[in-house]
């Protein structure tokens, strides 16, 4: 990381250019600095109130539909965004199909809140595990109407089909409507409905999580007689990982230069 951000920067002509300009009365700074974070911290017991468990509920409604309910809250990251394109992907809907609802503790389940840099660490895999049971669900709910083996199937564009043949399928909708309405056409050993709620642990991050790092360099020129600081040049380099939104990523990172 640093070795790139040092390339952008063109570090030696930088260099070389803060020499040529101290004669000249100019005072110009390079400032490097690198970071590693860890994540989603899951603390000893006997810091159980920063317990690092979190869990999430999603559900198709009987239009087809899903909800994501999660106790976490938005602080301006994007999170509902981020956690309806999990569900998208997982389930096979379209985004404008998902509704996410956050922090209610009328209906959301527990959470251990936003703090730690967890959220889509902790809530994403939430959403992203419970989005799977479902799917579990809709195939075998599907495998029963279809007529159809289980592993001959897969989600599509809000509905189940057999692979290869997209003449035969069928909606979460009318999947929804007999799990909600029909309970006698509902296959044996699976429960009314379509919802799941999963909870999550993420590993003792101070020896086995995931970590955040990045390399920072910045050239910045002072007035020596006013004091005014002009930002000559500003690069970032950062190991970020799997990015679940890289226009989301990219605005954190900016917003966090920024606020520096």
């Amino acid at each position: 990381l640093l070795r790139k951000a040092l390339r952008m920067a063109g570090y030696e002509a930088v260099r070389e250019m803060q020499r040529r300009n101290l004669g000249s009365g100019r005072r110009v700074g390079v400032g490097i600095s690198c970071n590693v974070e860890s994540t989603a911290p899951m603390l000893p017991p006997s810091q159980a109130e920063w317990a690092g468990n979190e869990s999430a509920t999603v559900k198709i409604e009987q239009d087809g539909s899903a909800s994501v309910l999660t106790g976490l809250v938005s602080l301006g990251t994007g999170l509902e965004t981020a956690l309806s394109q999990i569900a998208a992907d997982e389930l096979g809907l379209r985004m404008e199909d998902v509704t996410v609802s956050t922090g209610d503790t009328a209906s959301t389940p527990f959470s251990n809140g936003v703090w730690g840099s967890r959220s889509g660490v902790t809530g994403g895999v939430c959403v992203m595990m419970a989005c799977r049971m479902v799917r579990d669900r809709l195939i075998k709910m599907a495998a029963s109407l279809l007529a159809a083996g289980p592993e001959d199937l897969e989600l599509r564009d809000g509905g189940v089909r057999v692979k290869g043949e997209s003449r035969r399928d069928v909606t979460f909708a009318e999947i929804a409507h007999v799990a909600y309405n029909e309970p006698s056409r509902v296959p044996a050993g699976t429960q009314p409905g379509i919802h799941e709620t999963c909870y999550y642990s993420p590993p003792d991050v101070f020896s086995a999580g995931p970590v955040g790092s990045a390399a920072h360099v910045a050239v910045v020129e002072v007035d020596s007689e006013t004091g005014v600081v002009e930002v000559l040049k500003y690069f970032a380099v950062h190991d970020d990982g799997t990015m679940i939104n890289p226009s989301i990523v990219e605005g954190q990172i900016l917003g966090g230069i920024v606020q520096g």
